[in-house]
């Protein structure tokens, strides 16, 4: 895992896939899929001065 966020720091890239499966309750129950891949560029995150959101 130290080798993957070495290279995370030092590429400043990420790719993501987030995998979720929700339940619905009901008279016909049913489940959803959801996935969604991305890609962030670290070097677009700017920190927020303390106080501001």
């Amino acid at each position: 895992m130290g080798r993957r966020i070495k290279s995370i720091i030092e590429s400043q890239k990420v790719d993501y896939r987030l995998d979720s499966l929700l339940y619905a309750q009901g008279k016909f129950g049913s489940r959803i899929r959801v996935v969604h891949n991305g890609k962030l560029d670290l070097n677009e995150f700017r920190p927020t001065p303390r106080g501001e959101k």
